[in-house]
């Protein structure tokens, strides 16, 4: 906000600049240039928008123009791709809720978006309109730019095609969309015109990403695709731009690898990050383009080699088993890294290109929790194949059973499993203690790091509140803890949604809890998760719901064999999940709680679960198509991702195919006990769906002289709940009714 002496009229963004290094005594803490642009309502610096981009002397960014200059906006609630405003007060019968304004949560706001360029140095504001073959950006034109990258004098911008075919699905989450590259020659001067004029540098690729520039090592490499793809994320390709007499030609690149290739198995972003870029380093003389990608399970760090991409390599680093890496930075002949797991919280290793050895010597920099609990140290952490011919992948970890062996035997066992329960609070104080100490360093911590670190951030924020609440876990829990064996404990199925990401062996604070709490845990990589090939992720389009549901089931079982496997008795029993024997707790969110009650209503799986935790799930399909920011994801995972549905006898078909996958067709199975966790401001998966679901499971519970679904809500939070103090109270409550259900 503007200070109360500003004679700006109204809120605008301010926009600062700052020199990367304290060159002078006389500049330090003050910024080289600070300014309101009075024609933007606010800044957009996240999904397709992509970061601000710094040239020479000036900066490019997209903002959200103003009503009417520098008016502020009144009124106006269409969304940039056409959702209008709408509330349902009242819809079910728990809880009153009210929808979303604007559908997509990164998108909310977003009615007219604009590229300005500052040109600090002159104290000029210009929001320009780019001009392509006679088509111009705007409310109008046929294509809305991101992702801006200087190069030399001119400005590479990332081009979305607005597409009408169902409505304009939600650009911060899907890349199946076409996405070319522009690229505009000269910002000479200040562009009186309001215009720029520019030309496609990508062709007919379908999609085209973000590119990464190194001026000095006169290097443009991006990721992107040449064919039409099914699915709303896959594999990407690596692509250099190669310039030629003020043309630009495209070279794909096919990396092998000198060692590691057995790991390497393509690039997958993540979710929001179309307009990531990545780094570049410098060394044998070579220019390498550093990638993070999943592969199996885990992060990696790809390298490669932009001369000879064949000679490519993956990042290494000693005692990093089972262990995700991630590059922070990378500039010249250095790379800074986060490397973390499930049982490890993250730490920063620097690496040093050494020509002796033609490698990099790393080490650590960093740690944010240095004295983790003895207990999550001896977690047992594997990966195991499961399904049949062991085609999906799963984590399986396993508590120590070490203490529990003495737990009815001393009371200091017992004050032993307090201290266990109560460690976590200890690990949330040091998280918190190290980040502020690492945000004294520099005085700031890049994008990704804060990303990376955003649990632990709100963490800090209300560490008060959130120690309240594990306090008030502890002393709920006290006595139904005390002498239980971990192995006696349901195997809690921790299942990723997207569905086409991965779970990676990442620091999480639900997992910490669980495994605090002395539940064995299985974390499913099922067909269609990222990291493990092309046809591995898109085997599921047309087969959500089956292969997705099949594989988890199938990873909880082989999880429960491992377990078990000194168990005689248990091995003898000949039906293992009678009602009374209910051994799993299967708890997701998006597209695991689709899955979730999936497994909660299936009749091959049903009656093996003792209970189910749902976060905003996609359970109606059908409401689902109508109400979501990325309806093409239905029509995909149900196999209809093409113009089915605006033929009369096809769309009798597809509404068939919606229903077969929606969860909702097996409702009336459902037999155990759930508990549905919603923020009702979700874009993604509206919360109607959810409360539908809710309402039919506790109708079928009922008719059984069964308890009702619990439902939890958290009002103005998103798909994540993640606002401050809201996903430490979800983690709590899911752990509090967890406990209370499967004692």
């Amino acid at each position: 906000p503007l200070p109360p002496q500003s004679p700006l009229p109204g809120p605008a963004p301010i926009i600062e600049i700052w020199p990367l290094q304290k060159s002078s005594a006389s500049n330090s803490g003050v910024p080289l240039a600070r300014a309101a642009c009075a024609d933007l309502a606010e800044c957009h610096v996240s999904g397709a928008f992509g970061p601000p981009a710094v040239g020479d002397g000036v900066v490019a960014l997209v903002g959200e123009l103003r009503k009417d200059g520098a008016k502020a906006r009144q009124g106006e609630t269409k969304s940039w791709w056409g959702g209008e405003a709408k509330s349902d007060a009242g819809v079910g019968d728990r809880l009153a809720h009210e929808l979303p304004v604007n559908f997509g949560e990164l998108m909310l706001n977003v009615i007219r978006p604009r590229l300005v360029l500052w040109f600090w140095e002159m104290k000029k504001f210009v929001v320009v309109e780019v001009e392509v073959a006679g088509e111009k950006s705007g409310d109008e034109g046929e294509w809305f730019f991101g992702a801006p990258v200087f190069w030399k004098r001119g400005l590479f911008l990332t081009g979305y095609l607005r597409e009408e075919r169902w409505r304009q699905p939600g650009l911060s989450v899907c890349f199946n969309r076409p996405t070319r590259l522009l690229w505009v020659p000269t910002l000479d001067g200040v562009p009186e015109s309001g215009c720029l004029k520019g030309r496609w540098v990508t062709g007919e690729m379908y999609v085209a990403l973000s590119p990464t520039v190194n001026e000095k090592l006169g290097q443009i490499a991006f990721l992107g695709r040449r064919e039409k793809f099914i699915t709303h994320c896959t594999e990407l390709e690596i692509f250099k731009l190669i310039e030629v007499d003020d043309d630009f030609h495209v070279e794909k690149l096919n990396p092998q690898f000198e060692a590691g290739a057995n790991i390497f198995r393509g690039v997958y972003l993540r979710v929001h990050e179309e307009a990531r870029q990545f780094g570049m380093l410098l060394f044998r003389g070579e220019p390498w383009l550093v990638v993070n990608t999943a592969s199996m399970g885990l992060r990696i760090v790809a390298l490669i080699n932009l001369k000879e991409p064949q000679n490519s390599r993956i990042v290494s680093l000693p005692d990093s088993a089972n262990k995700s890496v991630i590059c922070m930075s990378a500039l010249d002949d250095k790379i800074l890294l986060m490397v973390q797991s499930f049982t490890s919280p993250p730490q920063l290793w620097l690496g040093n290109y050494d020509d002796a050895s033609d490698d990099f010597h790393y080490s650590m920099v960093h740690e944010v929790a240095p004295d983790i609990p003895d207990w999550l140290r001896d977690v047992k952490v594997q990966s195991i194949q499961v399904g049949e011919g062991e085609r999906a992948q799963a984590w399986l970890l396993s508590p120590s059973t070490e203490m529990d062996a003495n737990q009815e035997k001393s009371e200091e066992a017992n004050v032993q499993r307090d201290g266990l329960r109560k460690t976590l609070e200890g690990v949330i104080d040091q998280v918190g203690r190290a980040l502020a100490d690492f945000k004294s360093v520099d005085g700031k911590t890049s994008k990704e790091l804060d990303e990376v670190f955003s649990q632990a951030e709100e963490l800090e924020k209300v560490l008060a509140s959130a120690r309240e609440r594990f306090r008030e876990l502890n002393a709920k829990l006290d006595d139904n803890l005390r002498g239980r064996p971990v192995g006696l404990r349901p195997l809690i199925s921790r299942i990723h949604g997207g569905p086409h990401v991965s779970a990676d062996s990442l620091f999480l604070l639900d997992t910490c809890l669980f495994l605090g709490l002395g539940h064995p845990m299985v974390v499913p990589n099922y067909r269609g998760s990222a990291g493990f090939g092309l046809d591995y992720l898109e085997c599921l389009a047309g087969n959500a719901g089956r292969f997705d549901v099949d594989d988890c089931h199938s990873a909880a079982l082989k999880a429960l064999e491992i377990i078990h496997a000194d168990d005689v008795e248990y091995a003898k029993q000949s039906s293992r999940f009678a009602p009374s024997q209910r051994e799993l707790v299967a708890f997701g969110g998006s597209h695991g709680g689709f899955m979730t009650a999936w497994l909660l209503g299936d009749p091959k799986y049903h009656m093996a679960y003792k209970c189910g935790v749902l976060w905003n799930p996609a359970s109606s399909l059908h409401g689902l198509f109508a109400s979501s920011d990325i309806p093409e994801w239905v029509l995909a995972e149900s196999g209809r991702l093409d113009d089915s549905h605006l033929d009369a006898e096809k769309s009798r078909a597809a509404d068939d195919a919606i229903w077969a996958a929606s969860p909702m067709s097996v409702v009336s199975n459902v037999s155990a006990p759930a508990l549905v966790v919603l923020g009702l401001a979700d874009a993604r998966v509206p919360p109607a769906g959810g409360l539908r679901w809710a309402q039919a499971a506790s109708r079928a519970r009922k008719a059984r002289g069964e308890k009702e679904v619990d439902v939890i809500s958290f009002e103005g939070q998103g798909h994540g709940i993640t606002g401050p103090g809201c996903y430490e109270d979800a983690i709590a409550s899911i752990a509090m009714w967890i406990e209370k259900t499967t004692i």
